[in-house]
């Protein structure tokens, strides 16, 4: 018997090193889906994040994701960022379920049947999602307020506004597009470039 004869998987694929945030193909997002392996704690913790998304009441409701180099953090945001997302939630819930069934503690409410709730929950509601590599986006700049205005500029290119600055996007792009006077403004920009 060979080693490779005791995988299910064919290990002679291509198999990424790393979850990285930026590789949005479609084949990559379908293994990483069906290849992430749910523990206990996972189970437990993806459990409470989705949760909080939607139950917490006090308050705004902030997640900080902290662990050590390879420990799995990228990975376990971007299975979250699949639960969150219309094309892939069914996918990620489905294969999520599946683990919790054999792993889960008697005594946890990350349960089949609690999951199956957030995964109607998420399934009612408009979600928009900005994933992306802090370090990808934040360039040489050193200042005192880096990170709210990272999370600024970047919120902002999701809306479709200016990513570089924060004045312009948020009291002209902003204000156009309020008044539906953005798409106009957009095309005279570009033209003027021309």
């Amino acid at each position: 018997m060979k080693i490779k004869q005791l995988f299910s998987r064919d290990i002679e694929r291509k198999i990424n090193p790393a979850v990285v945030v930026s590789h949005q193909d479609s084949a990559t997002i379908i293994t990483e889906i069906e290849e992430y392996v749910f523990t206990n704690d996972i189970i437990e913790n993806m459990y409470r994040f989705l949760s909080n998304i939607f139950n917490y009441k006090d308050g705004k409701t902030g997640i900080w994701l902290n662990g050590y180099y390879g420990s799995g953090k990228s990975h376990f945001i971007k299975y979250i960022y699949y639960c969150l997302h219309p094309s892939y939630s069914e996918k990620a819930f489905n294969h999520l379920i599946e683990g919790t069934k054999d792993t889960i503690s008697d005594f946890s409410e990350a349960t089949p049947s609690n999951f199956l709730q957030l995964k109607k929950q998420i399934t009612n509601s408009k979600i928009d999602n900005m994933m992306f590599n802090i370090d990808a986006v934040s360039g040489l700049d050193d200042g005192k307020d880096k990170l709210p205005r990272i999370l600024y500029n970047v919120f902002n290119g999701f809306r479709g506004y200016n990513t570089k600055n924060i004045t312009l996007a948020t009291l002209v792009e902003k204000h156009l597009d309020k008044i539906g006077k953005f798409d106009e403004f957009k095309k005279i920009m570009n033209e003027s470039k021309h």
